[in-house]
């Protein structure tokens, strides 16, 4: 067993336990650094591991069976199973209610992929999955009246949004447009039985983006970029005393997540913990190692989780289909695929039909640089006979290069040989 560091992102914190993201899994360490150890194993892509108030479980998005979707498990890493069954690329998994539900925004349901609602997912019981879980409202949740929504903080002490921003600030560094996020807080109702107010925009007048709205102490921490990098801020419910608590420079903080008291959140690759906002020492960061076996869930890998291209022909009866860097023709109806090209440690990529001439193209790099091969749909012609366009190999028998050499006749033009012009060979750059 190999004990290594990598890249961690998406943490959480609560009680003496760090959740994160690595390697493709969720893992678990503890909060003051050391070895980690997985949670899952499903060889997908995961991110926003969320652990539960009672630290009981631990909710995160996984891409497991194509569209993200939201997950459970508990700590200990038995009873995982999925909550949403949504199919939308927009869920996301923000945290959990007072009340042990699961935050989770989608647009499922909704006419724009940019209009995300929050939704409250239930926690079925163990073993209740697919259909029974649909059928007892399992994957449609409890819709919370917010509104659209990108990120939600749902605290006893009030409501956090972010509205209006669709990308991690690190991607978009010291964007200034209009759709940079929105900062939206409403505080809990008043002790003596009054109404809670209703939503107040904080900061509107600041020039940055934001992202990762946290209640913490009775103030609002979130990120922000308005000072060129994204950095932890607060301020208080009312949007006065804005204060900074971090100093990174170029490298931006990212995805932070709070357990009411403390704020963790990564920086390239690396986890930081701030212990409070009135920590005078400021952030530090945590080490962790990966000592855990990369043990994988068993999944059935089939052909179309790896599609590449395809190109029908004429007759709409069979196409010639790309699939992990080789070639085949595939008929509609039945009979086996027959490979075109299939050679180890050369990849195959966009096929095309050419026309009504039996013959398909594809690019390929069997000889170093990009070039076209050309060979009958029916695999029927050996390789050395095969075509390949826009290389110069060096000249063997069966075999035709293309341009011509010098001393070889002018091929006749598309236009008088009834050809068309789109598939001829070429150069490939």
């Amino acid at each position: 067993m190999t004990t290594t560091s990598g890249y961690l992102r998406f943490p959480h914190i609560h009680g003496d336990v760090v959740s994160f993201i690595a390697e493709d899994d969720v893992w678990l360490a503890p909060a003051g650094g050391g070895r980690a150890w997985r949670v899952s194993a499903d060889h997908a892509a995961v991110s926003r591991p969320r652990i539960s108030r009672d630290g009981a479980m631990i909710a995160w998005t996984s891409r497991r069976y194509g569209p993200p979707e939201a997950y459970v498990a508990g700590t200990d890493g038995g009873n995982g199973r999925r909550l949403s069954y949504w199919a939308d690329q927009a869920t996301e998994v923000c945290g959990w209610t007072p009340d042990g539900e699961v935050i989770a925004i989608t647009a499922a349901g909704q006419p724009f992929s940019h209009f995300t609602w929050a939704h409250a997912l239930p926690v079925t019981e163990p073993g209740q999955t697919g259909a029974a879980a649909a059928s007892d409202g399992a994957g449609a949740g409890r819709l919370l009246p917010f509104g659209p929504v990108t990120e939600a903080a749902l605290e006893t002490a009030g409501v956090a949004l972010l509205t209006a921003s669709f990308l991690d600030p690190a991607w978009w560094k010291r964007y200034r447009g209009g759709t940079s996020g929105r900062l939206w807080v409403r505080p809990a109702g008043t002790e003596d039985g009054q109404p809670a107010p209703g939503f107040t925009r904080l900061h509107a007048g600041l020039a940055g983006q934001f992202a990762s709205p946290m209640l913490v102490g009775g103030r609002l921490a979130f990120l922000s970029d308005h000072e060129g990098t994204g950095n932890v801020y607060s301020c208080a419910l009312d949007g006065s005393d804005l204060r900074r608590h971090t100093d990174h420079d170029g490298y931006y903080a990212r995805n932070a997540s709070t357990d009411g008291q403390r704020i963790i959140y990564h920086c390239a690759g690396d986890i930081w913990l701030l212990d409070g906002l009135d920590t005078p020492d400021g952030p530090r960061r945590l080490e962790f190692s990966l000592g855990s076996p990369a043990a994988r869930a068993p999944r059935l890998i089939s052909a179309d989780d790896h599609l590449g291209d395809l190109s029908c022909d004429h007759s709409g009866q069979a196409s010639a289909v790309e699939v992990r860097g080789t070639v085949h023709w595939l008929t509609h109806r039945d009979g086996p695929a027959r490979a075109l090209s299939v050679v180890p440690g050369v990849r195959a990529r966009l096929p095309r039909v050419l026309g009504q001439t039996g013959r398909v193209a594809w690019v390929t790099d069997a000889e170093g640089p990009d070039a076209i091969e050309i060979a009958p749909s029916d695999g029927s012609a050996p390789r050395p006979g095969r075509r390949r366009a826009g290389s110069r190999p060096a000249p063997s028998a069966g075999r035709t290069t293309w341009p011509p050499p010098p001393t070889a006749a002018p091929s006749p033009s598309p236009r008088a040989t009834g050809g068309c012009s789109w598939w001829m060979p070429r150069r490939v750059r």
